[in-house]
């Protein structure tokens, strides 16, 4: 077998193998949604938010602190929140009953 006087980079093959990787998905997972500049989608819908369900547009997002904030417009309803006065772990989470009973063991 002889091989052709054209020089093969690695380069090209990386090139070659993202568009055919491209053109493979591109029917299965289609275009990438796009949006305008007011964050209104190109179906018309607006979208949600996903804590309460309101419109994004309700919304504050406070930047001033380095974790950025979701200030919600819902009224939070504390009567859904259970008071739990089990012991903590080491993260503030609920100690479970497995580790509540090694514990215990010990």
């Amino acid at each position: 077998m002889v091989r052709s006087a054209k020089t093969e980079t690695t380069d090209g093959r990386l090139v070659r193998s993202a568009a055919w990787i491209d053109r493979k998905l591109m029917p299965v997972f289609g275009a990438p949604p796009v949006s305008t500049d007011d964050g209104v989608r190109s179906g018309g819908t607006v979208p949600s938010c996903p804590v309460c369900g309101h419109p994004m547009g309700e919304h504050s997002i406070d930047h001033s602190t380095p974790n950025a904030l979701l200030e919600c417009p819902a009224p939070i309803d504390h009567s859904l929140e259970l008071e739990n006065y089990s012991p903590l772990d080491e993260l503030g989470m609920p100690v479970r009953e497995p580790r509540r009973a090694r514990a215990k063991t010990r």
